[in-house]
């Protein structure tokens, strides 16, 4: 749990400590569906299809038959609000993700990040990981010293910054944090709350589960 996830080929290994591993055989991809998929995006859904419980909680990549192309591009996720839809150009390889606003007439612009499928797929899930844990240490507005006090037991992960956020890991411990001028924002997942009590010492932290935490999950 101490690396990015290195391309979607490290999905199955990032799903397996987080959550264990699958509880269902994997569907493969049909050969029809192959021929205009990335392969990073036919990864992906090999990987999550052996979990029935799930992992994306505000975005959410489009079953493979709902899968529709748009001015070109296959338009893979949309965010919970319908806000923003992102899209990458059909066929083998791995494209450059693309995002439109769904309640403009604007068309596909290279998402802000300049992030490549392989590298937005695994990005975005290590960030919901961390705001769907069941056990979260949140805190806002936080120096620089305080932050790092958070973080002790993490390091910085080395990838792709999505949504302007850093990213860090731990044993069974994983962070987002984002620089606000002089201050920082920090969401703080634990696999078990034990791991946690380390931030009781933190002034201004929260703890309870993630903001996008299922209703219906386990309290």
């Amino acid at each position: 749990m101490r690396e990015l996830p290195d391309g979607c080929r490290d999905i199955p290994a990032f799903l397996a400590s987080w959550y264990g591993p699958p509880d269902r055989p994997s569907t493969p991809v049909g050969t029809q569906q192959d021929v205009r998929l990335p392969d990073a995006l036919r990864s992906w859904y090999r990987a999550v299809s052996g979990y029935s419980r799930q992992v994306l909680f505000n975005h959410q990549v489009h079953p493979v038959g709902e899968l529709h192309e748009h001015e070109g591009l296959i338009a893979f996720c949309v965010d919970d609000f319908a806000w923003q839809e992102f899209g990458v150009a059909p066929g083998p390889g791995d494209p450059l993700v693309h995002r439109r606003l769904l309640d403009e007439e604007s068309g596909w612009e290279p998402s802000e990040e300049g992030l490549r499928l392989s590298q937005f797929l695994p990005a975005i899930l290590l960030h919901e990981t961390v705001h769907g844990a069941r056990f979260t240490a949140t805190a806002d507005g936080l120096t620089t010293e305080l932050c790092e006090r958070l973080l002790g037991p993490l390091r910085r992960l080395d990838g792709p910054e999505l949504f302007t956020a850093q990213y860090a890991a731990g044993h069974d411990l994983l962070a987002v944090a984002w620089p606000d001028e002089d201050s920082w924002d920090v969401r703080l997942a634990a696999r078990t709350e034990a791991l946690l009590r380390h931030a009781e010492a933190v002034p201004q932290v929260r703890f309870g589960p993630g903001e996008w935490y299922p209703v219906s999950g386990p309290l």
